[in-house]
């Protein structure tokens, strides 16, 4: 009996763990579900802090100001950078100095020099008090005595200036709040203590703190019916495995506190004595848990934005800015247009407030890269002052069908195998080519050209998106097959086309191509323009391995990422003017000139030799012939 009861007591233990499989598989597959949203590729935002210190004295001996307040400031950053911004990052604390009771009024003026300029302003908000021995340690600001209400009347005032003036701007109250030693708000310290000079003055935040005192901000803006304010929430950066910084989700407000999410990434360290950071190793860990690629530590906010607010890079000492001008074009060229879709908005810090050399123009190099790089249409520039209510993310054009450039889809394709010859593929939703000790495979498919029929080619290419595990090293010919009646339902290794109608001459070649990668290869342009004067206009191709490697790709059958072919079209000229082709010859020769000269000077509706319909025949219509004689 008793070994009947552990029996029991083991299944039903292996039943629990087979639930709980079952329901994390469940959870993760839901995640990846609810991705990141799709947001449109491209123009994103981009801007800059932009300190005036580092462009040292003026002429007149005063000072550069931080812009917007110093707009030679400003004006120095466009002419180095080479483009104009599209946001103007600024900040304000709750006090403005160290003895004031007034609470700092919302800063509309400032704000109308960046809106002037066509610019969105980006205000950092902070709940601390400038001009204090101890920056950090405030403990006036504890983030719960925000909560309290300490400091509602000030907010309230700041909430209705912001509606008073009435244009958009983003708001981002307490940032880095994950990190510890820099602001009274940070929760980043051992069990979120702030660091404190004077011992007997120490306190500590949490992360529900902060989303306590972010709540009952944003409640009173709401109470104030403020509608021109994107509230962006911007942590610190962490590192899943490591140590820099706390864990930032737990401080998220929730999607209907929130607008845009963000992080800052600086490559802070000399690469001569210390780790030089590339772009992705920072903020990677960063992006995936805000897109919800990492659902086994948090939901993160996919369907938010992503601004990054601050990013910058150190200078590596004695290469003459070379690495920093390679960090850049990363950045710009490859890195945020490419890898990271989510970031719709980005801001240079262009502020030397370390040891460090991280603004634009700390080497020629550098700059250049940076004004070569952002010149691309990819970053918006400053025509973005006539927005209303909150600030989206910028949608790209719709593009201008290019009336020569045809891409058509297969309207057929399988694949034959000979380990499985009397098997048709042709609802698979991959195709393969392979010949390897498992099997021959040969994929096929069929385009339908038929509207292009007359129609002269300047190029063709075949373009296809391999499968996670179906990149190749290996060679593939690409064959023409003059059998277009195949059909892929039915099509087997033992019902196939004859071998005659295979050419033994490929018409491209398909070469190395990653894995989970859209990879394009051009076919031969007589063939493909023979067959724009074929009967059907169809054309039928076969890919078969020339190599022991294989090749896996999506069929027509996978939605999203079907095969296809880009077909370019020689343009066709423009119709001669045959304005002057009096006689209907169709073309302007010396008996329209006779007609003209033969009723030159005469008046009347219609008359022979009016080509500007002036109804007369003067100096006007004799120039026109002679500008299209011999069309």
């Amino acid at each position: 009996m008793t070994d009947k009861k552990n029996n029991l007591l083991l299944i039903s233990l292996y039943r629990i763990l087979a639930l709980f499989i079952i329901g994390f598989s469940l959870h993760i597959l839901a995640a990846s579900l609810t991705q990141a949203a799709n947001f449109s590729p491209g123009p994103i935002y981009w801007g800059a802090y932009m300190n005036g210190a580092h462009y040292g004295t003026k002429a007149d001996g005063s000072s550069y100001k931080d812009a917007p307040y110093g707009l030679d400031t400003w004006d120095l950053f466009e002419s180095h950078a080479g483009k104009k911004v599209s946001l103007v990052q600024i900040g304000y604390p709750f006090y403005a100095n160290s003895s004031t009771t007034s609470f700092a009024l919302f800063p509309a003026s400032d704000l109308d020099k960046i809106t002037a300029r066509g610019a969105i302003p980006f205000v950092g908000w902070g709940s601390w008090r400038l001009g204090m021995a101890d920056s950090v340690c405030q403990p006036e600001f504890k983030l719960t005595n925000v909560t309290r209400g300490d400091f509602d009347a000030g907010i309230r005032a700041f909430a209705k200036g912001a509606k008073a003036w009435g244009k958009p701007f983003f708001l981002n109250l307490n940032h880095e709040q994950n990190l510890n030693g820099q602001f009274p708000w940070q929760y980043g310290g051992t069990e979120g203590k702030v660091i404190c000079q004077d011992a007997t003055k120490q306190y500590s935040n949490t992360a529900q703190d902060f989303v306590d005192s972010w709540r009952h901000v944003y409640d009173i803006f709401t109470q104030e019916g403020v509608g021109n304010v994107t509230w962006a929430w911007v942590p610190n950066i962490y590192y899943i495995s490591g140590s820099h910084a706390q864990p930032f989700m737990p401080s998220y407000p929730g999607d209907s506190y929130v607008d845009w999410v963000g992080f800052n990434a600086f490559n802070h360290q000399n690469g001569s004595t210390g780790k030089w950071d590339s772009f992705s190793s920072l903020v990677d860990d960063s992006y995936k848990v805000l897109t919800g690629q990492r659902p086994d530590i948090s939901p993160g906010a996919p369907s938010k934005p992503i601004m990054l607010m601050a990013t910058a890079s150190n200078e590596k000492t004695g290469d003459n800015g070379l690495a920093k001008a390679a960090w850049i074009r990363d950045v710009l060229q490859t890195q945020l247009t490419t890898n990271y879709p989510n970031i719709k908005g980005f801001m240079w810090f262009n502020w030397n407030s370390r040891t460090e050399n991280i603004v634009i123009e700390s080497s020629s190099n550098a700059q250049v890269a940076f004004a070569q790089s952002i010149a691309a249409p990819y970053f918006a520039t400053n025509t973005l002052g006539v927005l209303s209510g909150k600030v989206q993310p910028l949608v790209a054009p719709a593009a201008t069908p290019d009336p020569n450039l045809s891409i058509i889809l297969p309207e057929a394709d399988t694949y034959i195998a000979s380990a499985s010859a009397n098997t048709a593929f042709g609802a698979a939703s991959s195709l393969y080519s392979d010949g390897t000790t498992l099997g021959i495979k040969k994929a096929f498919l069929r385009f339908n050209l038929s509207g292009l029929v007359g129609k002269t080619v300047s190029s063709v290419t075949l373009r296809f998106k391999t499968s996670s595990i179906g990149g190749t090293v290996g060679i593939h010919a690409i064959k023409f097959v003059s059998d277009d009646a195949w059909a892929e339902q039915f099509m087997t290794a033992n019902n196939t086309v004859i071998p005659s109608a295979i050419s033994t001459t490929p018409i491209g070649t398909v070469t190395s191509c990653a894995a989970n990668s859209v990879c394009e290869f051009s076919l031969d342009l007589a063939k493909v323009q023979s067959q724009l004067t074929s009967t059907d206009g169809k054309l039928s191709i076969m890919i078969d391995t020339l190599s022991s490697d294989d090749l896996n790709f999506f069929s027509r059958e996978s939605s999203g990422n079907e095969p296809s072919l880009t077909v370019a079209l020689t343009p066709t000229p423009p119709a001669l003017s045959k304005t002057g082709d009096l006689d209907g010859n169709n073309k302007v020769d010396i008996f329209d000139y006779n007609i003209l000269l033969t009723n030159f000077g005469k008046l009347g509706i219609g008359v022979q030799g009016d080509i500007d319909n002036s109804d007369k025949v003067d100096i006007f219509d004799y120039n026109q012939l002679l500008t299209n004689f011999g069309k």
